[in-house]
């Protein structure tokens, strides 16, 4: 719903000219622990690295692991096709 509304917008509103999609793949578990480690040493909360890690985990429109598209992965490429 998130890439309909934006590409809709931007279907609708010449003033907008591009859109970055910053996190195409999610972050690796490998990099996660690593960030995690740091944060658990500088005594950050543990709730709230839980919550950052599992953000990161899932952020992309492609899942890490296992390669697998997430639904608004094709909802992207359609609205790529579309917008020039």
């Amino acid at each position: 719903l998130f890439f309909e509304t934006v590409f809709n917008l931007m279907q609708s509103e010449p003033r907008f000219r591009a859109a970055y999609i910053f996190q195409l793949v999610d972050w690796s578990t490998a990099t996660v622990d690593l960030i995690s480690q740091s944060l658990i040493d500088e005594g950050v909360d543990q709730t709230f690295i839980d919550q950052f890690a599992e953000s990161l985990l899932t952020v992309g429109l492609i899942d890490f692991e296992t390669g697998q598209a997430r639904p608004a992965w094709p909802v992207v490429l359609d609205w790529m096709g579309r917008i020039r």
